[in-house]
């Protein structure tokens, strides 16, 4: 299982695990994705600029992976970063509060 979330990112993209969308980056809009198979992995993000993660994931273990962007050029950088664990489940947990607060006021 690998759970995704972000944190201040401006503008949506996509996340990609090798060569499939696996997930629409928006503003604070968690997801999870699972994978069945353990092995070698490319999870990348395109704006204006790639970001690649190179990921070894083993079967039975939760990968907690934070989207954002990197600040301060034209066109922001995607930003992917695998995160430990139990930082990773607070925020992810977080993350999901904050979604589903603002999904209620709709």
């Amino acid at each position: 299982m690998a759970p995704f979330y972000n944190r201040g990112v401006s503008q949506g993209y996509e996340v990609k695990l090798n060569d499939s969308t696996i997930y629409e980056l928006e503003q604070d809009k968690p997801a999870v994705i699972r994978i069945y198979r353990k092995g070698d992995y490319v999870l990348s993000a395109l704006t204006g600029k790639l970001t690649q993660l190179n990921l070894k994931l083993e079967k039975g273990r939760d990968y907690y992976i934070r989207c954002g962007e990197y600040e301060g050029s034209f066109l922001e950088k995607p930003k992917l970063q695998m995160v430990i664990e139990d930082f990773g489940r607070n925020e992810y947990e977080a993350c999901v509060e904050r979604f589903e607060k603002e999904k209620s006021k709709k």
